[in-house]
């Protein structure tokens, strides 16, 4: 891997690091980490370029990525001609999010190991402003009676960490044949056990039928949905879409900026088209 602009590059030759030519020396990932953040923090600002491969990250990569998180929300990849976001995990920029790299730090083995530090597509990130009041209505028209219905009929609860992982991760493993190791899941629960992070489950007579994770940025008043799962037992109550619908009502009311992280599925650009979202 190489990342480079007109001010520095650094580049990975045979498990060695480079900084503009110059191999760098180090003792352990978290001396290396505060090496290149002393030689990046003198530079000035400017487009970040990628060659080569971006998936699967090494320890090494993700760890340079992170360091460079510090000023730059992307890089361009000069292989696929797209700009790629560096990533907790695909649940948002961590340039936007620049807490989580202390925290990550603390774990940096764990989470390397599990490739938490990834690139995600720009153009799949999504984070729209949900407070124009007849893009609301427009909106509510086509999932009020879903929102009232689930209202009477859903009951809402805070929920364990650790169940509402391994609900997800259940999910995941059925759905999408993908099964998370627990070292990925110590991590997700060290992450999501930090402020403003939310583990709810959602009811339907007595029976969950949805957990989900959201985040709270009460700084820059964004609202993330991380991770969600939905029992298909009950997939004629939409149980999922009606999760989605009360953040997106609550971002309305509350003036924050509504999130799906990465992910262009359709039904969500289904349900975000009235803010100016298009949909195919």
């Amino acid at each position: 891997m190489k990342v480079y602009n007109k001010y520095f590059k650094i580049e990975i030759i045979n498990n060695e690091l480079y900084y503009n030519l110059n191999k760098i020396e180090y003792d352990n990932f978290s001396d290396l980490y505060n090496i290149i953040y002393k030689f990046i923090s003198r530079k000035k600002i400017d487009k970040l370029f990628l060659d080569g491969e971006y998936e699967p990250l090494n320890s090494l990569e993700q760890l340079i990525l992170l360091v460079l998180s510090n000023y730059y929300k992307d890089v361009y990849s000069t292989k696929y001609n797209k700009y790629l976001d560096i990533t907790f995990s695909y649940n948002f920029p961590i340039n936007k999010q620049k807490w989580i790299i202390k925290r990550i730090l603390k774990i940096y083995n764990k989470a390397f190991n599990t490739n938490m530090i990834a690139l995600g597509d720009s153009i799949d990130y999504l984070e729209v402003d949900v407070s124009n009041k007849e893009q609301y209505e427009s909106f509510y028209k086509r999932f009020g009676r879903l929102i009232r219905k689930g209202d009477n009929e859903f009951e809402v609860r805070i929920n364990d960490l650790k169940d509402t992982l391994n609900n997800w991760n259940s999910y995941c493993e059925i759905k999408h044949n993908k099964k998370f190791s627990n070292e990925s899941l110590d991590v997700y629960k060290d992450i999501y056990s930090t402020f403003n992070f939310y583990s709810i489950k959602i009811l339907y007579k007595d029976e969950e039928i949805v957990n989900t994770i959201y985040f709270k940025d009460t700084v820059n008043k964004v609202l993330y949905f991380c991770i969600l799962s939905w029992n298909e037992k009950y997939k004629n109550l939409s149980p999922g879409i009606y999760t989605y619908a009360k953040g997106i009502e609550y971002c309305h009311k509350n003036n924050y900026k509504f999130s799906f992280c990465y992910g262009l599925q359709g039904y969500k650009k289904n349900m975000l088209i009235d803010f100016g979202v298009e949909y195919e």
